[in-house]
C-alpha cells in the first residue's frame, strides 16, 4: 500500500512541480554541481565517501559511508542555495536492524523488514563500491522521461567527483539503477520513516 501511495505522490509531484529541463544539459549539470558542493560544505566534518541526490536543486539526501555504516542526512535549500534545514537521520539501516533484533523473536513482518534492510545495505554497498556503473544520461534512449530535474553525485571524502548524472526524476531506463533510485527517492520523500 505504501508503494502505491509513494508512486502516486511521485507522479502527482512530477506533474505539479515539473519544470522543463534546460536546453543545454551541461548548463543544468553545472548549476546542479555548484549547488551540490555548496550543500556538501555543511558536511565537511563528516569523513567518508558521499552520495548526494537531489530534486529541483532544493531537496537533498546525503549519505556518507563511515566505518559504522551509512550516515544519512536530509537537507533543504532556498533559492540562493543556502541550506535552510538539515535533518540528521543517523544510521537508519543499522538503527532499524538493531531495534528489530533487540526484540528477540521475530514476526514474519520483522523478518521481511530485515530482508529489506539487507537489500538496501547491498544496494548502497554496490553504489559506493562501483565506479563507472552510472549510465551516461545524455546518451540514453529513454522510453519514459518525466518529472522534475534530478541530480546524482558521488564523491570521495575530499570532494573529488567519482560519478554524477543529471536527468529527469522519472526516467526509464534509470541512469543510476532502479534499486538505488528507489532507495534515494524513498529517503527524499519519507526522510524520517523507514518502512
Amino acid at each position: 500500500m505504501k508503494r502505491i501511495v509513494f508512486l502516486l505522490l511521485l507522479l502527482l509531484c512530477s506533474n505539479v512541480l515539473g519544470q522543463p529541463l534546460l536546453n543545454n544539459s551541461d548548463s543544468l549539470l553545472s548549476v546542479s554541481r555548484t549547488k551540490a558542493f555548496s550543500v556538501l560544505k555543511s558536511f565537511e566534518a563528516y569523513k567518508g565517501n558521499r552520495i548526494l541526490w537531489c530534486t529541483l536543486d532544493k531537496h537533498y539526501v546525503i549519505i556518507i559511508r563511515t566505518e559504522m555504516g551509512y550516515h544519512e542526512f536530509w537537507a533543504e535549500t532556498d533559492s540562493q542555495s543556502s541550506v535552510t534545514s538539515i535533518t540528521d537521520l543517523g544510521y537508519p539501516l543499522n538503527q532499524r536492524r538493531d531495534s528489530l533484533l533487540a526484540n528477540g523473536s521475530l514476526s514474519s513482518i520483522d523478518s521481511s523488514h530485515l530482508r529489506m534492510i539487507d537489500r538496501f545495505n547491498s544496494v548502497l554497498d554496490s553504489a559506493f563500491i562501483s565506479i563507472g556503473q552510472i549510465a551516461d544520461s545524455e546518451h540514453i534512449e529513454y522510453t519514459y522521461c518525466t518529472g522534475v530535474p534530478a541530480y546524482y553525485l558521488k564523491t570521495n571524502e575530499i570532494g573529488i567527483i567519482i560519478e554524477e548524472a543529471s536527468f529527469s526524476s522519472l526516467s526509464y531506463p534509470c541512469p543510476i539503477g532502479i534499486d538505488l533510485w528507489s532507495y534515494l527517492m524513498r529517503r527524499l520523500i519519507f526522510p524520517s520513516e523507514f518502512f
